[in-house]
Protein backbone atom coordinates (compact mmCIF):
# COMPACT_ATOMS: atom_id res chain seq x y z
CA UNK A 1 0.00 0.00 0.00
CA UNK A 2 2.86 2.38 0.77
CA UNK A 3 4.22 1.93 -2.76
CA UNK A 4 0.87 2.34 -4.55
CA UNK A 5 -0.64 5.16 -2.43
CA UNK A 6 1.15 8.00 -4.30
CA UNK A 7 -0.01 6.67 -7.68
CA UNK A 8 -3.55 6.12 -6.46
CA UNK A 9 -3.66 9.65 -5.01
CA UNK A 10 -2.66 11.07 -8.39
CA UNK A 11 -5.56 9.28 -10.05
CA UNK A 12 -8.11 9.72 -7.23
CA UNK A 13 -9.35 13.19 -8.29
CA UNK A 14 -9.82 12.00 -11.87
CA UNK A 15 -11.79 9.00 -10.58
CA UNK A 16 -13.75 11.24 -8.20
CA UNK A 17 -12.49 9.22 -5.24
CA UNK A 18 -11.00 10.41 -1.95
CA UNK A 19 -7.25 10.35 -1.61
CA UNK A 20 -5.62 7.96 0.82
CA UNK A 21 -4.02 9.72 3.82
CA UNK A 22 -0.39 9.26 4.70
CA UNK A 23 0.34 6.76 7.51
CA UNK A 24 -0.49 8.24 10.91
CA UNK A 25 -2.63 11.05 9.48
CA UNK A 26 -6.15 11.77 10.67
CA UNK A 27 -9.03 10.83 8.39
CA UNK A 28 -11.11 13.83 7.30
CA UNK A 29 -14.38 11.98 7.62
CA UNK A 30 -17.83 12.63 9.06
CA UNK A 31 -20.97 10.65 9.77
CA UNK A 32 -24.26 12.03 8.53
CA UNK A 33 -26.41 10.77 11.33
CA UNK A 34 -29.15 10.69 12.35
CA UNK A 35 -30.62 11.18 8.90
CA UNK A 36 -34.38 11.26 8.77
CA UNK A 37 -37.17 12.95 6.90
CA UNK A 38 -40.78 13.36 7.96
CA UNK A 39 -43.22 11.06 6.19
CA UNK A 40 -44.57 12.68 3.05
CA UNK A 41 -41.55 14.97 2.64
CA UNK A 42 -39.21 12.63 0.77
CA UNK A 43 -38.88 15.23 -2.00
CA UNK A 44 -36.67 17.23 0.44
CA UNK A 45 -34.07 14.44 0.69
CA UNK A 46 -31.96 15.46 -2.35
CA UNK A 47 -31.72 19.06 -1.08
CA UNK A 48 -30.78 17.86 2.42
CA UNK A 49 -28.05 15.62 1.03
CA UNK A 50 -26.70 18.39 -1.21
CA UNK A 51 -26.56 20.76 1.75
CA UNK A 52 -24.69 18.14 3.78
CA UNK A 53 -22.21 17.61 0.94
CA UNK A 54 -21.55 21.34 0.69
CA UNK A 55 -21.07 21.61 4.46
CA UNK A 56 -18.61 18.70 4.42
CA UNK A 57 -16.65 20.24 1.55
CA UNK A 58 -16.59 23.63 3.31
CA UNK A 59 -15.09 21.94 6.38
CA UNK A 60 -12.42 20.20 4.28
CA UNK A 61 -13.77 16.69 4.75
CA UNK A 62 -12.89 14.01 2.23
CA UNK A 63 -15.69 11.57 2.93
CA UNK A 64 -19.10 11.42 4.56
CA UNK A 65 -20.87 8.24 5.62
CA UNK A 66 -24.63 7.93 5.47
CA UNK A 67 -26.67 4.97 6.62
CA UNK A 68 -30.05 3.87 5.36
CA UNK A 69 -32.34 0.98 4.74
CA UNK A 70 -32.07 -0.95 1.47
CA UNK A 71 -34.52 0.16 -1.16
CA UNK A 72 -34.65 3.86 -0.26
CA UNK A 73 -34.90 5.47 -3.73
CA UNK A 74 -32.82 8.57 -2.96
CA UNK A 75 -29.94 6.51 -1.59
CA UNK A 76 -29.70 4.50 -4.82
CA UNK A 77 -28.81 7.68 -6.71
CA UNK A 78 -25.86 8.54 -4.48
CA UNK A 79 -22.31 8.05 -5.67
CA UNK A 80 -20.13 6.14 -3.27
CA UNK A 81 -19.39 2.77 -1.84
CA UNK A 82 -21.96 0.43 -0.46
CA UNK A 83 -21.23 -1.14 2.87
CA UNK A 84 -23.65 -3.92 3.73
CA UNK A 85 -24.12 -4.96 7.33
CA UNK A 86 -25.89 -7.78 9.06
CA UNK A 87 -27.58 -7.15 12.37
CA UNK A 88 -28.17 -9.87 14.93
CA UNK A 89 -30.68 -9.89 17.74
CA UNK A 90 -29.48 -11.30 21.04
CA UNK A 91 -31.85 -12.48 23.76
CA UNK A 92 -30.63 -12.64 27.34
CA UNK A 93 -31.81 -15.37 29.71
CA UNK A 94 -34.30 -14.03 32.22
CA UNK A 95 -35.22 -10.92 30.20
CA UNK A 96 -38.96 -10.69 29.50
CA UNK A 97 -39.77 -11.52 25.86
CA UNK A 98 -41.78 -8.32 25.35
CA UNK A 99 -38.60 -6.33 26.06
CA UNK A 100 -36.95 -7.74 22.91
CA UNK A 101 -39.97 -8.13 20.62
CA UNK A 102 -39.41 -6.59 17.19
CA UNK A 103 -42.08 -5.27 14.85
CA UNK A 104 -42.13 -4.88 11.06
CA UNK A 105 -40.28 -1.53 10.99
CA UNK A 106 -36.74 -1.58 9.58
CA UNK A 107 -33.94 -1.55 12.10
CA UNK A 108 -31.77 1.49 11.34
CA UNK A 109 -28.78 1.67 13.69
CA UNK A 110 -26.57 4.71 13.79
CA UNK A 111 -23.95 4.48 11.01
CA UNK A 112 -21.26 5.17 13.61
CA UNK A 113 -22.03 1.84 15.29
CA UNK A 114 -21.39 -0.30 12.20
Amino acid sequence: LAATRPFYNLLAPLLRQPQLPRPGAFLKHALLTPFACRAGHADAVPALLQTARRAASFRGLNTVALGGAPGVPHFRRLRGRRYLSRLYRVDWPGLPLNATRLDARPCLPDIGLL
